[in-house]
């Protein structure tokens, strides 16, 4: 039996990676975990007909399928990501044991079900003739695209893209701002982002950054610190990577001679031996895996890796990069729940760069939309200026009434202006490098979310 194709062997990892098990052993997801798996899995409502018009509504991107009906999902084969939905996440957990006695491999149940779903300000509907019903004939199909034979893509391409209801995901801004994660605007994500140069990762450096333009430096031991307070405050913090920096990652450990053969997994080992050291190595080797994962040629974020080899072009002191990527890994590897690090599969493709926007002016109640860069055997730099331009905000005003940081409490005005500069001066500088060349297209979204499309020149 051939090899899955590398898109859907990190699809299942991701999945394994973010299910845990319950008391009684059976396979749950967080709310946040399932959500970000985005078009990597299906999500199934095993509600029985009647709740769907009930007072929760029904998840508009879930297929129905009625505990009756359960075994229907065994044709999607053993591989296929699913997961289940209930009122409260009960009846779920009992469908998602059944199907793994039944042998599928990757199931879960939501953890607080259609309940959960609401308070991440996911859109529910109440009208049964929406309701999907149909299993897909290859669970597989939205990962696995033949690559275009010409990259660049043209108007009618990022219009058929935005125009495609069922990969498009909305979320309430407020429970975004809560519980969500900025994405980078790297194009290889398969599922819905919202995107910002690096993600979180990059918009906290930024925001350093921003201090130190004024004087006020965080010192390296309050970083993991102010690592916590970001994500208690703004729900995460995402980092991501990519296979091929991982893999020059784990060819730089095993030839360093301080690093033990016995701490790092066997050469024959598949790939979660390694997440597993990555989500923890022993602690007597921590300091040297934060060595080699600090190496410009071990990151797989280009945003970050171009940060920390031309800090001049990004107006960034190259100490503060490493502290920070030190910082999350510290986190990470506490157990911290709210560190995201993700593994992107793939080279760089991008075809162009989308900026989305929504009309009108952004609410706590306005629903934004998460759009997948992966597309059509190509890839979009996808970036979010609306949603970044609050979170900015957001970041100046913590920033500067943050308990471990002096003389900028009443200065947020003044360190906005700072941060919109810098981040500017470093979108453009990563695009020049990633992106050189390429069409730059923005969507505008109306209120009620019909996508008009212009294309706005070259980067």
């Amino acid at each position: 039996m051939s090899e899955a194709p590398l898109a859907v062997r990190l699809a299942r990892l991701d999945f394994r990676t973010a299910v845990r098990r319950d008391s009684a052993g059976h396979p749950t997801i967080s709310p946040e975990a399932a959500v970000d798996q985005g078009a990597r899995v299906l999500f199934v409502d095993v509600r029985d007909e009647h709740e769907l018009t009930g007072p929760l509504g029904y998840p508009t991107s879930a297929i129905h399928v009625p505990l009756g009906r359960l075994m229907e999902l065994l044709r999607l084969g053993h591989g296929a990501r699913i997961v289940l939905l209930s009122g409260q996440g009960d009846r779920a957990v009992v469908a998602a044991r059944l199907l793994e006695l039944a042998g599928m491999k990757y199931v879960a149940a939501m953890t607080g079900g259609i309940h959960a779903w609401r308070d991440l300000g996911l859109p529910v509907s109440y009208d049964l003739d929406e309701v999907r019903r149909e299993l897909p004939e290859d669970a597989d199909a939205p990962l696995v695209v033949p690559p275009r034979a010409e990259p660049r893509f043209v108007l009618d391409d990022v219009v058929r893209h935005v125009s495609e209801t069922d990969r498009i995901r909305w979320v309430k801004l407020a429970a975004f701002l809560v519980h969500g994660r900025t994405a980078c605007v790297d194009g290889r994500d398969s599922q819905g982002v919202v995107g910002a140069p690096g993600g979180d990762a990059g918009e906290l450096l930024l925001g350093l950054a921003a201090l130190e333009k004024h004087g006020v430096v965080v010192p390296d031991t309050c970083m993991a610190q102010l690592i916590i307070g970001w994500a208690d405050a703004f729900g995460r913090i995402y980092l991501h990577s990519d296979v091929s920096a991982l893999n020059r990652l784990i060819m730089s450990m095993r030839a360093d001679p301080r690093i033990p053969a016995s701490a790092l997994p066997d050469p024959t080992a598949p790939a979660p031996a390694w997440r597993a050291l990555m989500a923890g190595p022993p602690e007597a080797i921590r300091g040297l895996v934060l060595e080699h994962l600090t190496q410009p040629d071990h990151i797989g974020c280009g945003h970050l890796k171009f940060n920390l080899k031309e800090p001049e072009a990004y107006g960034v002191r190259p100490g503060l990069v490493i502290s920070v990527l030190s910082a999350f890994f510290h986190v990470l590897w506490s157990g911290a729940p709210e560190c995201e690090f993700v593994v992107l599969g793939g080279g760089h493709a991008e075809g162009g760069v989308l900026l989305v926007k929504v009309e009108g002016e952004l609410y706590p109640y306005s629903r934004v939309p998460l759009i997948p860069p992966s597309l059509h055997g190509g890839q979009l730099f996808v970036h979010h200026p609306q949603v970044t331009a609050l979170q900015r905000w957001e970041t100046a005003h913590w920033l500067a009434h943050h308990d471990d940081i002096d003389g900028m409490e009443g200065r947020e005005v003044e360190l906005l202006e700072t941060i919109k500069a810098l981040g500017a001066q470093q979108m453009n500088a990563t695009l020049g490098r990633l992106a050189k060349g390429l069409p730059i297209f923005e969507v505008t979204f109306s209120r009620k979310r019909a996508p008009t499309v212009v294309e706005l020149g070259v980067v």
